[in-house]
Protein backbone atom coordinates (compact mmCIF):
# COMPACT_ATOMS: atom_id res chain seq x y z
CA UNK A 1 0.00 0.00 0.00
CA UNK A 2 2.89 2.35 0.73
CA UNK A 3 4.14 2.27 -2.88
CA UNK A 4 0.64 2.92 -4.17
CA UNK A 5 0.21 5.97 -1.93
CA UNK A 6 3.70 7.22 -2.84
CA UNK A 7 2.83 6.94 -6.53
CA UNK A 8 -0.38 8.92 -6.01
CA UNK A 9 1.50 11.62 -4.09
CA UNK A 10 4.28 11.81 -6.71
CA UNK A 11 1.73 12.27 -9.48
CA UNK A 12 -0.55 14.64 -7.54
CA UNK A 13 -3.46 12.20 -7.58
CA UNK A 14 -3.98 11.65 -3.87
CA UNK A 15 -7.02 13.94 -4.04
CA UNK A 16 -8.98 11.37 -6.06
CA UNK A 17 -9.66 9.53 -2.79
CA UNK A 18 -12.37 11.33 -0.83
CA UNK A 19 -11.77 9.04 2.16
CA UNK A 20 -9.81 6.08 3.44
CA UNK A 21 -11.74 3.24 5.03
CA UNK A 22 -10.97 0.02 6.82
CA UNK A 23 -12.71 -2.88 8.53
CA UNK A 24 -12.02 -3.81 12.14
CA UNK A 25 -12.60 -7.36 13.45
CA UNK A 26 -10.03 -7.66 16.26
CA UNK A 27 -10.74 -10.94 18.08
CA UNK A 28 -10.64 -14.66 17.35
CA UNK A 29 -14.28 -15.84 17.44
CA UNK A 30 -13.96 -18.66 19.96
CA UNK A 31 -11.58 -16.99 22.40
CA UNK A 32 -13.33 -13.67 23.15
CA UNK A 33 -12.96 -12.98 26.88
CA UNK A 34 -13.68 -10.09 29.26
CA UNK A 35 -9.97 -9.23 29.44
CA UNK A 36 -10.15 -8.36 25.71
CA UNK A 37 -12.09 -5.21 26.58
CA UNK A 38 -8.86 -3.72 27.94
CA UNK A 39 -7.10 -4.35 24.62
CA UNK A 40 -9.65 -2.72 22.30
CA UNK A 41 -8.70 0.97 22.68
CA UNK A 42 -5.08 0.26 21.80
CA UNK A 43 -6.00 -2.11 18.95
CA UNK A 44 -8.21 0.54 17.35
CA UNK A 45 -5.65 3.31 17.78
CA UNK A 46 -3.01 1.07 16.17
CA UNK A 47 -5.39 0.40 13.27
CA UNK A 48 -5.82 4.14 12.80
CA UNK A 49 -2.06 4.62 12.62
CA UNK A 50 -1.10 1.63 10.48
CA UNK A 51 -0.62 0.99 6.78
CA UNK A 52 -2.75 2.96 4.39
CA UNK A 53 -4.42 4.97 7.11
CA UNK A 54 -1.09 6.57 8.03
CA UNK A 55 -0.41 7.50 4.42
CA UNK A 56 -3.82 9.15 3.97
CA UNK A 57 -4.10 10.62 7.46
CA UNK A 58 -3.29 14.26 6.71
CA UNK A 59 -5.13 14.46 3.42
CA UNK A 60 -8.12 12.16 3.55
CA UNK A 61 -10.74 11.51 6.26
CA UNK A 62 -10.44 8.09 7.90
CA UNK A 63 -13.56 5.91 8.18
CA UNK A 64 -14.49 2.58 9.73
CA UNK A 65 -17.06 1.11 7.35
CA UNK A 66 -17.51 -2.34 8.84
CA UNK A 67 -16.71 -3.81 12.24
CA UNK A 68 -17.64 -6.19 15.01
CA UNK A 69 -15.97 -8.24 17.73
CA UNK A 70 -14.84 -10.89 15.27
CA UNK A 71 -14.97 -11.80 11.59
CA UNK A 72 -17.10 -14.84 12.53
CA UNK A 73 -20.33 -14.97 14.49
CA UNK A 74 -19.67 -15.53 18.20
CA UNK A 75 -21.82 -15.56 21.35
CA UNK A 76 -20.46 -12.39 22.98
CA UNK A 77 -21.84 -10.32 20.07
CA UNK A 78 -25.25 -10.52 21.74
CA UNK A 79 -24.20 -9.62 25.28
CA UNK A 80 -23.34 -6.57 27.36
CA UNK A 81 -19.72 -7.33 26.46
CA UNK A 82 -20.46 -6.22 22.88
CA UNK A 83 -22.07 -2.97 24.06
CA UNK A 84 -19.05 -2.11 26.20
CA UNK A 85 -16.66 -3.15 23.41
CA UNK A 86 -18.53 -0.97 20.89
CA UNK A 87 -18.30 2.07 23.20
CA UNK A 88 -14.51 1.60 23.48
CA UNK A 89 -14.28 0.85 19.77
CA UNK A 90 -16.05 4.03 18.65
CA UNK A 91 -14.44 6.27 21.26
CA UNK A 92 -10.89 5.13 20.54
CA UNK A 93 -11.49 5.46 16.79
CA UNK A 94 -12.38 9.13 17.14
CA UNK A 95 -9.62 9.66 19.70
CA UNK A 96 -7.23 8.15 17.13
CA UNK A 97 -8.23 10.75 14.54
CA UNK A 98 -11.13 9.05 12.76
CA UNK A 99 -13.73 11.08 10.88
CA UNK A 100 -16.72 8.76 10.27
CA UNK A 101 -17.79 5.50 11.90
CA UNK A 102 -20.42 3.09 10.55
CA UNK A 103 -21.44 0.15 12.73
CA UNK A 104 -22.53 -2.43 10.21
CA UNK A 105 -24.92 -5.02 11.74
CA UNK A 106 -28.15 -3.43 10.53
CA UNK A 107 -29.78 -6.08 8.34
CA UNK A 108 -32.29 -8.38 10.06
CA UNK A 109 -31.04 -11.92 10.70
CA UNK A 110 -31.90 -14.92 12.79
CA UNK A 111 -30.15 -16.15 15.92
CA UNK A 112 -27.58 -18.93 15.51
CA UNK A 113 -25.61 -21.18 17.83
CA UNK A 114 -21.87 -20.41 17.91
CA UNK A 115 -18.77 -21.67 19.68
CA UNK A 116 -19.56 -19.32 22.60
CA UNK A 117 -23.35 -19.42 22.66
CA UNK A 118 -26.32 -18.13 20.69
CA UNK A 119 -25.88 -14.90 18.78
CA UNK A 120 -26.74 -12.77 15.76
CA UNK A 121 -24.84 -10.29 13.59
CA UNK A 122 -27.87 -8.05 13.66
CA UNK A 123 -29.64 -5.74 16.05
CA UNK A 124 -32.92 -7.14 14.70
CA UNK A 125 -34.05 -10.75 14.97
CA UNK A 126 -35.83 -12.01 11.86
CA UNK A 127 -37.37 -15.17 10.48
CA UNK A 128 -36.10 -17.00 7.38
CA UNK A 129 -37.85 -14.37 5.18
CA UNK A 130 -35.98 -11.54 6.94
CA UNK A 131 -39.16 -10.22 8.56
CA UNK A 132 -38.26 -8.51 11.84
CA UNK A 133 -39.61 -10.46 14.80
CA UNK A 134 -37.86 -8.64 17.64
CA UNK A 135 -34.97 -6.53 18.80
CA UNK A 136 -31.64 -8.03 19.80
CA UNK A 137 -30.02 -5.16 21.68
CA UNK A 138 -30.42 -3.13 24.83
CA UNK A 139 -31.66 0.43 24.48
CA UNK A 140 -29.42 2.75 26.47
CA UNK A 141 -30.88 6.13 27.36
CA UNK A 142 -29.42 9.07 29.24
CA UNK A 143 -30.82 9.66 32.72
CA UNK A 144 -34.01 11.73 32.82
Amino acid sequence: MGRFVSYLKDHNHLAIFPSSSFEHYPFEPCTVAWKDLYREPQLMKESCKSGATTAFRKNVPLMVTENHLSWQLTGPMATMFAALWLADNVGSFFEGGGAAFYHSPIQPQGVNNTCLGWSSWSNFVSNENYEIKGLHFAVLRPPA
